[in-house]
């Protein structure tokens, strides 16, 4: 079973009325009806057999409007599939409006619950540490696929061009460009 359901295909073609009609009617936007899948996840945050949320696939095919949507329906904004994070997907399209969109609602949560700017980014729980999947890491996804928007984006929010650990040795971004 591929346990694709219609509101992961809605999410992707970025049917912005249609993922609000699934959401409000809470229609059977799991496969198979359950409110929580075998995994505890519900409707919106639910897998599909390749282990993407409909956020993911909003955020992978540039659909901001859905993204935004799914976000108020509380999809899980900090959410990591192969220790990557929705931002960093974001910034290897060179998707802005919808990298824009992650910042500001990490940014506004930051806010909310009185912490730096930049700190959920950078050590929300999800965020794999290991494969170095951080705001920093993203300037160098963006910058080795041309994206000079996203990279704009990015250090508006001040992430800073750090240097990381990539292959056993230090790049910047500007080795990546």
């Amino acid at each position: 079973t591929h346990r694709l359901t219609a509101l992961h295909v809605a999410a992707e073609e970025g049917c912005a009325p249609l993922v609000e009609l699934l959401l409000r009617c809470d229609a059977a936007v799991h496969a198979d009806g359950r409110e929580f899948d075998e995994n505890g996840m519900r409707g919106v945050d639910r897998w599909d057999a390749d282990g993407k949320t409909p956020l993911l696939m909003a955020v992978c095919s540039g659909q901001p409007d859905v993204a935004k949507i799914l976000l108020d329906a509380s999809a899980d904004l900090f959410f990591e599939r192969k220790g990557r994070t929705l931002l960093s997907n974001a910034c290897q399209y060179g998707h802005d409006a919808v990298a824009r969109l992650l910042l500001e609602r990490a940014a506004h949560r930051e806010e909310a619950e009185g912490k730096e700017p930049g700190s959920l980014m950078l050590n929300h729980k999800n965020v794999d540490h290991n494969t170095k999947d951080t705001p920093q890491l993203c300037i160098n996804i963006a910058a080795r696929y041309g994206h000079i928007g996203t990279i704009r984006l990015l250090l508006e929010h001040k992430i800073d061009l750090a240097w990381e650990l990539t292959n056993d040795r230090y790049t910047t971004s500007l080795h990546r460009a």
